[in-house]
């Protein structure tokens, strides 16, 4: 980062919000802790507020400095993407990319994509990251989380991949034994199969819509687990049922 570069400041400091931590934005960013430091000092002195609460483990934003941050957040980085585009339309990307996913969108999905992605970029090296838990970019050196629903951080940059319906299913096995349920209030009489919520350590509610009303149950049944693909094998062997992707 060129000391003559107005948005020395800004960048360090985005950086240090979305880090949570002088380390991790120095990471990021190829510099040294102290440097971040420095440069966010400065950008305090210059606005005359105190954007930070300085800890030995963490650096968290002050109202004042999550009200900047929420308008220097999408600035910062849509200047380093106009960059990118100038700066990489001659260059080829290289260095090593860390993605984390959840098992399933990992096994369907990104597995079939891959191949021809790594062969567009040869100077990428991608290590995938599979797990259903809710990761921290930072502290686990990720670079992307590919994540279904809500982002719980609002300091994580998120952009919409697409949109997945769930459906409600079980195995012709388990229907034949328990019949058919048809509707939603059926389901309170058959054996669900709930996904186990890291954050709450509750069981994810299952959302329906009838006639433009929206339904919900909670599932409640032998099995509960974060994990969905074990939902989805002790589905196929007849448990009960899931709602799934």
């Amino acid at each position: 980062m060129n000391t003559s570069d107005p948005l020395r400041g800004l960048n360090a400091f985005v950086r240090a919000a979305e880090a949570r931590s002088f380390t991790g934005a120095a990471r990021v960013l190829g510099l040294t802790p102290s440097a971040v430091s420095k440069a966010v000092t400065r950008l305090e002195q210059e606005l005359a507020v105190r954007l930070f609460n300085r800890s030995p483990r963490e650096v968290t934003l002050t109202p004042e400095g999550q009200e900047f941050f929420s308008h220097c957040q999408e600035l910062v980085h849509g200047i380093e993407d106009a960059r990118a585009l100038v700066v990489g339309a001659s260059l080829q990307p290289q260095g090593l990319l860390r993605v984390s996913a959840p098992v399933s969108f990992g096994q369907f999905v990104l597995a079939k994509a891959l191949p021809a992605w790594l062969s567009a970029f040869p100077g990428i090296r991608v290590d995938v990251v599979l797990t259903d838990r809710i990761t921290d970019l930072a502290e686990e050196r990720l670079d992307v989380a590919i994540r279904m629903g809500s982002v719980p951080d609002s300091r994580l940059v998120a952009r919409p991949l697409g949109s997945t319906p769930f459906a409600t299913a079980a195995s012709k096995k388990y229907l034949k034994r328990h019949g058919r349920p048809v509707t939603p209030s059926d389901l309170n009489d058959h054996v669900c199969l709930g996904y186990l919520l890291e954050s709450t350590g509750g069981v994810r509610q299952w959302e329906f819509h009838v006639k433009g009303r929206r339904v919900t149950i909670e599932p409640r049944g032998p099995l509960g687990t974060g994990h969905a693909s074990v939902l989805l094998d002790a589905a196929k062997g007849g448990l009960g049922i899931v709602q799934a992707p």
